[in-house]
């Protein structure tokens, strides 16, 4: 007689085998976790379970191994159980200022954080400039006696200065 195992935990079919005849009386012994009763076929993206107290196999969903996002932190994590994809959980990957939006159940780009951190990388660029170039370029300015160095200075001062402008004209609006 054939009988059909599954594993304990998650119940899933694992393998096909012979029963053993019962030596003591009329009929074959039925090991613990298997049955006698045919499993469904296999179906793609489904795990085939037994249920013990249907005592009926069943089609569980199957997303083992596929990466899944948390909707809380963007924490990529891996399927590591049977059944649908936790409420908590979305197979749709975050982009770096994305926030869950519950009601459309999708990432949604939080410009807010987009645009706080945008203007710390232009004030990061400004800053450099200006303590890499603007300060020694000025020293230079108040210490060379020789016009032609002052006024290389200056309009290399002038450049950097409208570049600065430049960048502080993209500062955005945090609101």
């Amino acid at each position: 007689m054939k009988i059909y195992n599954y594993n304990k935990e998650t119940k899933e079919f694992t393998t096909q085998s012979t029963a053993t005849s019962n030596p003591l009386e009329k009929g074959y012994l039925i090991p613990a976790n298997a049955t006698t009763k045919e499993p469904l076929s296999p179906k793609d993206g489904f795990a085939v379970c037994f249920n013990e107290e249907t005592k009926e196999w069943e089609y569980i969903e199957n997303n083992r191994g596929k990466t899944v996002y948390e909707t809380s932190t963007k924490q990529e994590l891996k399927v590591d159980y049977l059944g649908a994809i936790k409420n908590e959980h979305t197979l749709l990957k975050p982009t770096q200022f994305d926030k869950w939006d519950d009601v459309t159940k999708s990432w949604v780009e939080d410009k807010r954080a987009k645009n706080i951190v945008e203007n710390n990388n232009i004030q990061r660029e400004i800053d450099s400039l200006e303590k890499t170039l603007i300060r020694p370029l000025r020293e230079l300015l108040s210490t060379s006696t020789t016009d032609k160095v002052k006024v290389a200075a200056q309009l290399k001062v002038d450049e950097i200065e409208t570049k600065i402008k430049t960048l502080r004209s993209q500062f955005v609006n945090i609101e």
